[in-house]
């Protein structure tokens, strides 16, 4: 086996370390593709741990384990023994060991002469090791002093240890990357978040996006294996070379480092293609339609946006993507003071940082101080090109150029020194040239401070002082909203839960509550509840019933204790969509649907449409249905489309009194496009008064296990399972509170009788159904849908529907609604049938699709 590995490698002029490398590189695809058979979590990890040591094994020998062992269980020492300084400490640990290897080894000159060992293998594996510790570490850390990196990837439980060494040896991604997340690889071995099983359809296929990548990884060694004899990097210090012109000399630097990155380019293209046959490079889909799978968290390189960047600065953005975007999350923004700007020492520290993960070189070090000048000067000339006026677009795209000219130079000349490792070739190809790719980048800072940009101008500065004030705004709001938290959930979704002690929730606020004893459970229940469990199973045109078949996600990460609420955490962003922070989780005006009027130029004017069966004209105490639960498809963000319950009292002027609850997808509101359960109420018409679920003081809860604005799962899918949720809401007879319930289990809470006028004896109107918002103009009409998106004619599996309608009369009784009446402005783009029978009681399917050919 030698004599053939020798063969094999002198046929394509590499050494016998390297071909064995590249051979066991080569089998991490197979043995990534394996790894999506084996069943259950637990043995998952075994088989990463495992397959990772075994392949580390055939490439470098045994020691190689020995060595990765080192930082990681030093790193997991640190999260157990003292976790307040756990990142800190991996940090330094990892970073000395990995010095040490390097110093011992000499890796850098082992590469540069056709040898390999384990130091490349250990480099991943200290910033994987490293990061886990920090994520860990933010954990304890308040939410607010957090960046939007480290809330998204902290760690509040400690991962087990073998779901540690499946992270750090996953089946040998840590022989070139990529860096990712232990949150990430969690999710991933688990099936959660964006890995969670989806109703929309099977999983994504990694086979073309992995047959890419290695057609990508084939044309880059071709490349190199083309290009490296006629262009060694031992010409450098040959005396030939140096009797050579100026321009033929930098051309030369150009071409050693264009022939030098197809190498990498090709390690991680193999890279790539093992990570998203696993299924570990997915990051979600797309908004296309329909949507295709995206495989970024695979990405290391854009070979076109390298070698064509336009600016200095984009490089770490397309270059080793990972370890990029590892330095700039866990150096860089770091670094960084609370309320200042990073600057040219940040810069340089990450540089810097960089160079001594790669080794103690001087070509490394020189290198990379180097990057920190070619990326400060490319900034001089993109600050230039901001400040000229927009009417004098030849010198903006002359600047464009310039930037584009320089990095192209100064990049090639840099990466010399990378390339070469020793302070005397490094020095003598850069002083060939005469030093011109680092005087250039010099003369570009200190130009920077002699031509600074001129000052914003008045307005912008109004601009900019308007945003601050925004942002004081946004936050006091927040502070306002997120209560201290009991405990924190981390949703699949990516919602953040906090359990909040009851007493501390935002009804509170109000200030007829401050001294409210809370009412822990209704006095009475409506009676006669329709029976659930009485659907018969010979009825093929129904569902079968299935109890609990609907949760919300949260609910996969842990639950709340008694005592507390679960209320979905605002973040910064969700109130920066709004209007206004005082609009933040408040309906428009006129988004109640009037049955008595189907104007159009009402209708234009409210941008509201609605499908919905309703009874008026009796006294109703509450009302309860069955409610089909989808997904359906939102044509712009500032849309929504949702299937509820009203009750409502007064005229539909400005003194309506509504009570409202159901499902909903909102963009606008929540930033996705998720199914979500919601409640509404307001008092004056949705001018002043209430809000979505706990926005703001009112809706007083009790119930520790349902999150109002959290996801549904799963949902119904076209011709396939169907999901409903129950909701019932009643006034107690004896306090006046309208109570809810959600499902026949969960009694949520109550809305106090004194939050309304009319709804405080009783609701004159109740209707059901569903309803879209409409931002097209001019009569035009939106494809958001209503329901599933079809029409009623279609019915069950096909079109949405409500079942088991009731309302609750004046003697606290569920009753079949009589008179029940439909309405919609525009039947052409939704609709509504009702009917009635044994096992659904009364029932209607309603939706559509908006736009279409009969709804232009």
């Amino acid at each position: 086996m030698e004599l053939d590995m020798e063969a094999m490698a002198a046929s394509i002029g590499v050494s016998v370390p390297v071909i064995r490398f590249l051979l066991c590189f080569v089998a991490t695809i197979p043995v990534s593709f394996l790894w999506r058979l084996v069943p259950g979590r637990v043995a998952k990890h075994l088989y990463s741990a495992i397959a990772g040591a075994l392949l580390s094994y055939l490439s470098f020998g045994f020691s190689s384990n020995l060595h990765f062992l080192v930082p990681m269980l030093s790193g997991y020492a640190a999260m157990v023994l003292y976790r307040p300084k756990c990142g800190i400490i991996t940090f330094f640990l990892g970073f000395g060991y990995l010095i040490g290897c390097h110093v011992y080894y000499m890796s850098g000159d082992a590469w540069k002469q056709g040898g390999i060992d384990a130091t490349g293998a250990l480099m991943v594996l200290t910033l994987k090791v490293i990061s886990c510790a920090m994520n860990y570490n933010d954990g304890l850390l308040k939410e607010e002093d957090l960046r939007e990196a480290q809330k998204k990837h902290r760690l509040i439980k400690l991962p087990s240890l073998i779901e540690y060494f499946g992270y750090c040896l996953c089946c040998g991604s840590h022989f070139a990357g990529p860096v990712y997340e232990m949150k990430d690889y969690l999710d991933w071995t688990e099936g959660k978040g964006i890995w969670a099983h989806s109703e929309k359809g099977p999983s994504p296929s990694p086979y073309v996006a992995t047959l890419r990548a290695l057609a990508q990884a084939a044309f880059c060694m071709a490349m190199y294996l083309n290009l490296a004899p006629y262009h060694p990097l031992s010409w450098f210090t040959d005396p030939a070379y140096h009797k050579w012109g100026f321009w033929r000399k930098l051309s030369y630097q150009y071409m050693s480092g264009f022939t030098m990155r197809w190498k990498y380019y090709f390690i991680w293209s193999i890279s790539e293609a093992s990570i998203i046959i696993s299924g570990l490079g997915f990051s979600g889909w797309t908004e296309s339609s329909p949507p295709k799978p995206k495989w970024d968290q695979a990405k290391l390189v854009d070979i076109l946006g390298f070698e064509l960047a336009k600016s200095s600065v984009l490089l770490p953005l397309v270059w080793n993507i990972q370890v990029s975007t590892w330095l700039r999350h866990y150096v860089y923004e770091r670094l960084v003071k609370k309320g200042k700007k990073p600057g040219f020492f940040q810069l340089l520290a990450t540089q810097t940082v960089s160079a001594v993960w790669h080794g103690l070189y001087p070509g490394y070090i020189i290198f990379f101080v180097q990057s920190a000048l070619m990326i400060a000067g490319s900034r001089a000339i993109y600050q230039w090109e901001k400040a000229v006026p927009a009417n004098m677009g030849l010198m903006k795209k002359a600047l464009a150029l310039m930037n584009f000219v320089y990095t192209l130079l100064v990049l090639n000349y840099s990466c010399v020194g990378f390339m070469v490792l020793s302070m005397h070739e490094t020095l003598a190809s850069y002083g060939s040239v005469y030093y011109i790719g680092t005087i250039l980048p010099i003369a570009m800072i200190v130009l920077g401070y002699v031509i600074p940009v001129k000052p914003a101008r008045s307005k912008d500065r109004k601009e900019q002082l308007s945003v601050a004030r925004q942002k004081i705004q946004v936050q006091n709001h927040l502070n306002r909203l997120n209560k201290p938290a009991v405990k924190t959930i981390q949703s699949p979704d990516g919602d953040i839960i906090d359990c909040v002690h009851m007493s501390h929730q935002p009804a509170f606020d109000h200030p007829f509550l401050k001294d409210h004893k809370v009412q822990m459970r209704p006095s009475y229940h409506p009676e006669g509840l329709f029976d659930e469990n009485k659907v018969s199973d010979t009825d093929t045109e129904k569902p079968k019933q299935h109890s609990n078949s609907i949760t919300q996600l949260w609910h996969i990460n842990g639950k709340c204790p008694q005592g507390t609420i679960p209320i979905r955490r605002t973040k910064e962003e969700d109130v920066l969509r709004a209007s206004s922070v005082k609009r933040y989780g408040k309906k428009k005006h006129r988004a109640i649907p009037q049955p008595r009027s189907a104007d159009p130029d009402l209708i234009n004017e409210s941008g509201h449409q609605h499908a919905i069966a309703y009874v008026e004209g009796g006294k109703y105490y509450g009302a309860k249905a069955t409610i089909n639960v989808w997904e359906p498809k939102i044509q712009q963000p500032n849309e929504f489309s949702l299937s509820q319950l009203w009750i409502l009292g007064g005229s539909f002027g400005e003194d309506l009194n509504s009570i409202e609850a159901g499902w909903q997808v909102s963009p606008d509101l929540y930033g996705d496009n998720n199914t979500r359960l919601f409640t509404y109420w307001t008092s004056d018409a949705y001018q002043a008064t209430g809000c979505y679920n706990l926005l703001c003081s009112g809706f007083i809860q009790i119930n520790s296990e349902i999150a109002m604005g959290a996801s549904i799962s799963p949902v119904s899918a076209y011709r396939n399972s169907q999901y409903d949720i129950s909701i019932l809401v009643w006034k107690d007879p004896k306090e006046g509170h309208w109570w809810m319930q959600f499902g026949n289990d969960y009694v949520l809470g109550y809305w106090p009788s004194f939050l309304f006028s009319y709804l405080a004896d009783s609701a004159s109107m109740i209707e059901w159904g569903g309803e879209v918002v409409n931002s097209e103009p001019d009569g035009h009409h939106t494809s958001t849908q209503m329901g599933s998106g079809r029409f009623p004619e279609e019915g069950f599996g096909k079109s949405s529907y409500f079942r088991n309608i009731q309302v609750v009369d004046d003697s606290n009784n569920l009753k079949a609604p009589k008179g029940l009446g439909t309405f919609t402005e525009q039947s052409n783009c939704y609709d509504v049938q009702t009917g009635s029978n044994g096992d659904w009681g009364h029932y209607f399917y309603y939706g559509g699709p908006g736009k279409n050919p009969n709804c232009p």
